[in-house]
């Protein structure tokens, strides 16, 4: 009769992060096999120059959060980008970068944290971003101790014939053509008050009461009040129509904001160029409020 063979002790399942740290990609980083690029870094161009102080700021930043969450005695992980259920199992996110990589982060996230960490502040805004590298020790032990309350901000949930999309917007969406040039066609309704148009403009922007002093303020959006649960939207270069008045050119909604596609190619940005979803003539797009919101540490949180 055969024997087992003999067993060693269990190797215990390895513990989950209490923090990942989401490190951001430089220009310089993605920019490697761009001969331009290159070049420019190679003969000194001033453009090139700013390029590399901004990789070299990424590293510094990189390193000192490295170093004090190893001094913190925190076990952490660090990952090119985020995924749900990553996010679920740490108590929090830290994010090494600017806006964007905050801002991509949020998409993923439920309930855990976020700590946005501005790797840059010589060369970027940081305005998602609570901690520099000079406060980071102070602002990630008030974070993980809970001496500091995040703050709360609300997100959009895009549904496309009645697919809920996984990311959500923090920020603000734009819904146009894919081409930038081309005339982007569609109708908008909005479900609150049943009003609704068929419009051709170069496209519409929503916004949260977070994103509104983003891209929507520079189109000519109002500001909001941070605990606005409402959705802003404003339509792009309207094409008026001879003969006709137009009523959802812009303003708020409490609930949803429909918008139906006339054309075969158009696309939805959310926060910006990275997270982009395809929609095609006749899809239907439902733009709402997320029931959670987003969690994260703001200066003033930290401050407090």
């Amino acid at each position: 009769m055969a024997r087992s063979p003999p067993t060693g002790p269990e190797t215990p399942p390895r513990a989950a992060p209490r923090v990942l740290v989401v490190q951001k990609k430089s220009l310089l980083e993605l920019s490697r096999r761009d001969a331009k690029f290159t070049a420019a870094v190679v003969q000194g161009h001033p453009l090139g120059m700013r390029a590399l102080a901004a990789h070299a700021d990424n590293e510094r930043t990189v390193e000192i959060v490295r170093q004090t969450i190893e001094r913190l005695g925190v076990l952490s992980q660090v990952v090119p980008s985020l995924r749900r259920e990553m996010a679920d199992h740490a108590a929090l996110v830290v994010t090494v970068g600017g806006d964007g990589t905050f801002l991509d982060a949020s998409h993923h996230v439920g309930a855990t944290p976020v700590l946005g960490v501005n790797s840059s502040p010589r060369s970027s805004v940081g305005h998602f971003c609570g901690a520099t590298p000079d406060t980071l020790e102070r602002c990630l032990e008030d974070a993980l101790a809970g001496r500091a309350a995040p703050q709360r901000l609300p997100r959009i949930v895009v549904r496309v014939n009645d697919h809920a999309f996984p990311a959500r917007a923090l920020n603000d969406i734009l819904f146009s053509h894919a081409v930038p040039a081309a005339t982007t066609r569609y109708r908008l309704q909005r479900a609150e008050d049943g009003a609704g148009e068929e419009q051709v403009s170069s496209g519409i922007w929503f916004s949260t009461a977070a994103g509104a002093t983003a891209a929507i303020a520079s189109a000519g959006g109002l500001a909001m009040d941070p605990r606005d649960t409402r959705l802003q939207f404003l339509v792009r270069e309207l094409y008026h129509e001879p003969g006709r008045s137009y009523v959802l050119t812009g303003g708020f909604a409490s609930g949803p904001l429909v918008v139906t596609s006339r054309v075969r190619a158009a696309r939805l940005y959310l926060d910006g160029p990275r997270t982009v979803v395809r929609v095609g003539f006749a899809d239907r797009i439902e733009l709402t409020i997320a029931p959670d919101d987003f969690r994260y540490f703001s200066k003033s949180s930290l401050r407090a």
